[in-house]
């Protein structure tokens, strides 16, 4: 299955450049935003390469859905997700598409969708109704709903292997590094460490996201039951 990625590489030599370019630029730029050297439209210039990134991941699964398709979904609302966060800050609406883009990416590797979904919407529903009953901020809620749905498709994409894996792996270090810098934000860590985390959130993300869509022929009907 590696090696159906590797080929898949080689395939589309041209897109991996686009991303190269793309992840260069944003990594330069922010490199140069932590020693105190980038002003107000360099900032947004690093913000644009790496939004530009995510929808050419989007373009490429919408191109190459093969048998797929639920990808194109998937992709799709991670955009979405990164749309209201990165222009809107709207937090609490771009964690919950988020949580709706994992979803897919569960129905993607479960052989035994409709089973799956049912079981997760009921805990899913448990855990708001906790929230909501102890008066607690929803955003926490939908933390660790999303939390638990990366988890789960790390371990169903570890089932699959491949590239589809090293994906998840990368999408879980980039959230990782999100909850530490908001641990650090309140007060929790060490601020300093914020600075090295946001440096490392899209260092992580971009290159899961370009996994992920290479990783799409790795899944079939006959992988997890």
């Amino acid at each position: 299955m590696v090696y159906n990625g590797i080929m898949e590489f080689r395939r589309n030599i041209k897109w991996l450049v686009c991303w190269g370019i793309l992840f260069a630029g944003f990594v330069v730029l922010d490199s140069l935003k932590l020693g105190g050297m980038i002003n107000y439209w360099m900032d947004h210039a690093a913000s644009f390469a790496k939004y530009g990134g995510i929808i050419l991941c989007l373009v490429f699964a919408m191109l190459r859905r093969g048998k797929d398709p639920l990808l194109a979904i998937a992709i799709g609302l991670t955009l979405l997700a990164d749309t209201l966060l990165f222009w809107t800050l709207q937090v609490e609406a771009g964690v919950l598409v988020f949580i709706v883009a994992q979803i897919f990416h569960t129905i993607r590797f479960s052989k035994t969708r409709s089973k799956s979904l049912w079981s997760t919407a009921v805990i899913y529903t448990l855990i708001i109704a906790y929230f909501l009953y102890n008066k607690i901020p929803l955003i926490y809620a939908s933390a660790i709903i999303y939390g638990c749905e990366l988890l789960l498709n790390v371990y169903l994409s570890g089932r699959v292997g491949g590239l589809s894996f090293v994906g998840f792996l990368l999408f879980l270090a980039c959230d990782v590094n999100v909850g530490l810098g908001y641990l650090a934000m309140h007060g929790i860590i060490p601020f300093g460490i914020a600075t090295i985390t946001q440096f490392l959130v899209f260092i992580f993300y971009l290159p899961s996201q370009v996994c992920i869509v290479f990783g799409r022929n790795e899944i079939d009907k006959t992988l997890i039951k």
